[in-house]
């Protein structure tokens, strides 16, 4: 409600990750994210109006129902109708949603549905609507103090006034919705990293064993720089992208009546970067979370230390906003499309691909990570020449090679983290911003980058 950009939210959703408290940061982050910017996105003057002021100050709760027993990963799928009575004044909606966050304590729900057995839709559905029945609280691995439950349908009424946007147009509500979500879910799990290094290295130097702090150890150090590499990249790549996103805001007319759906188009602009942000920040958090059990020894796997709550809750941001097997295939079928537009300099690059491979590296001497920089340079041209095969052989049947793209992915993700590590390292020890040593994270991160191409 204060009209902060979207760096900000990055910085607010990481402060809150470092609380220690997951179920809270589940809770918070669909109330902010998926719970209410459909309505500021999609609603009509009059949605706003209703829902908005409470919700910003948190006497609503809002929830979100996408997914279906019959339909997770394959979202559009979903069974739940929506048929139109014939006075034109309701929806009746039957049908059901699971794994729904803050189920039980919502007030609001944004529920899609098909009108018409066809036509994916999204409304505004009250807790106190006629045929509505939330389910009981599931129990889960983790995050347990949040709220987890299906929704039921039973001849639902829901007037028309609360359908969202247009009958038919509910993909697209899905997912912008998604896309700003997934992000979140990376910078939250860039303030999880954070605090959980700070444990694991104040941990290690208190912790003695052969009349020293195991901090001493060789192979401890090696699990702390890869903890502490690994949250440097994600912060990097992060805030690269959401400066990415507020440069193209920046560029909306606010007085516009159509701010909020350029905002969302905008989204969907960096619609790979937010899934990279989503895969990099979750899987990083795992080799976090994984070594810091690993060093705590014992310790680390009873209950009344901390991690062992923080591996468990942690485990579900690999499964929602979209599994990372979805959002590796996202990547690439953006990128397909960016090909198949021509928005993407494949054939440029298979041009050059001879000269490039043939002349001697750009040697600088007055760029202390100019060897990084052309390690880059070649993997963008390793990463097009081999994204040119691919799609000579199987043309628009690649998204159905799945091995294939995730593999690809993967690759697009690794160079996207080292240009972004990269350019921070120099700017930082450039601005004198930071010590020097980022600039053998920025290193240590790109030679592991090179060795996965390879």
């Amino acid at each position: 409600g204060l009209d902060l950009d979207k760096i900000t939210t990055v910085i607010v959703i990481e402060s809150v990750a470092t609380g220690r408290s997951t179920s809270f940061l589940t809770t918070f982050s669909v109330q902010t994210a998926i719970g209410m910017l459909p309505i500021v996105w999609f609603g009509t003057k009059e949605q706003k109006e209703k829902y908005l002021p409470k919700l910003v100050a948190g006497e609503w709760i809002g929830a979100y129902g996408l997914t279906e027993p019959s339909a997770g990963s394959d979202a559009l799928s979903g069974k739940t109708k929506a048929v139109l009575t014939e006075d034109g004044k309701d929806y009746i909606i039957n049908g059901e949603k699971i794994f729904i966050s803050n189920g039980a304590w919502a007030n609001v729900y944004i529920i899609f549905a098909q009108v018409d057995g066809f036509k994916f839709s999204a409304f505004i559905v009250d807790r106190d609507t006629p045929g509505f029945e939330v389910g009981p609280e599931e129990k889960k691995m983790g995050i347990k103090g949040s709220s987890t439950t299906s929704l039921k349908f039973m001849d639902a009424k829901v007037p028309v006034e609360n359908l969202l946007y247009e009958v038919g147009k509910g993909a697209t509500i899905a997912f912008n919705s998604l896309n700003l979500g997934r992000f979140k879910l990376g910078a939250a799990e860039l303030g999880g990293m954070k605090e959980t290094i700070t444990y694991i290295i104040n941990y290690a130097l208190d912790r003695k064993q052969f009349g020293q702090s195991i901090s001493n150890f060789d192979v401890i150090k090696g699990k702390l720089a890869q903890m502490v590499i690994l949250a440097y990249t994600s912060d990097s790549m992060i805030y690269r992208t959401v400066g990415l996103i507020q440069d193209e805001i920046d560029t909306l007319d606010k007085s516009s009546e159509k701010y909020y759906l350029d905002m969302g188009a905008a989204m969907e602009k960096y619609a790979i970067e937010t899934s990279m942000a989503k895969i990099y920040g979750s899987e990083s958090m795992t080799y976090v979370l994984d070594e810091g059990i690993q060093t705590m020894g014992g310790y680390g796997f009873m209950e009344e230390y901390p991690l062992a709550s923080a591996y468990r809750s942690d485990r579900i941001n690999r499964i929602w906003e979209g599994s990372n097997e979805i959002n590796r295939q996202i990547i690439t079928g953006y990128m397909m499309k960016k090909a198949l537009l021509e928005n993407l300099p494949i054939r440029e690059a298979i041009g050059k691909i001879d000269a490039f491979l043939t002349k001697p590296p750009d040697r600088n001497d007055t760029d202390p990570l100019w060897r990084e920089k052309n390690a880059v340079d070649t993997g963008k041209q390793m990463s097009l020449f081999l994204f040119h095969k691919a799609l000579n052989e199987f043309g628009q049947d690649l998204k159905h090679e799945q091995q294939l793209t995730e593999i690809l992915a993967n690759m697009f993700m690794e160079l996207f983290t080292a240009e972004s590590t990269i350019s921070r390292a120099k700017y930082s020890v450039d601005t004198k911003q930071a010590d020097p040593i980022v600039l053998d994270i920025a290193r240590a991160h790109t030679a592991g980058v090179s060795l996965s191409l390879l």
